[in-house]
């Protein structure tokens, strides 16, 4: 009976270590690397073209999302299309650019890029915004 249950042991100390150490691998192998954010890079007309939680996406909903104009003197912009095809501009945040990192009272952490997209996570929505420049 002691053989079994020291067998018993051995195998559930073996199983939680492989389950705890393959999780920590996958965590750090899907954290993108951060790049600075220039002025250049930010300026313009950004669309929204996606919302994922990770496991779904909503594209039909980003695309009814208002765009956001970042302008030289350090305003966002919200612009809004009606269905006339006219568009609605209202100034939504003052935004700051320093050491790489962009920061506003309407982002609940620090935006960033992965390649040409910015993408701005909101924990308390368990989402994340997708958005293309538009060119």
């Amino acid at each position: 009976m002691k053989k079994v249950i020291v067998l018993f042991t051995v195998f559930a100390s073996l199983l939680m270590w492989s389950c705890g150490n393959s999780g920590s691998k996958t965590t750090e192998a899907e954290k993108p690397e951060k790049q600075n954010i220039t002025q250049d890079m930010i300026l313009g007309e950004w669309e929204c073209v996606d919302i994922t939680n990770g496991v779904s996406h909503m594209e039909s909903i980003a695309k009814m999302q208002p765009h956001m104009v970042f302008k030289e003197d350090g305003k966002i912009i919200s612009k809004q299309k009606l269905p006339d095809g006219s568009f609605v501009e209202q100034k939504i945040a003052d935004y700051k650019l320093e050491n790489g990192v962009l920061s506003s009272k309407i982002f609940e952490t620090k935006p960033y890029f992965e390649g040409e997209k910015l993408i701005v996570e909101n924990p308390s929505e368990d989402n994340k915004r997708i958005y293309e420049k538009v060119k």
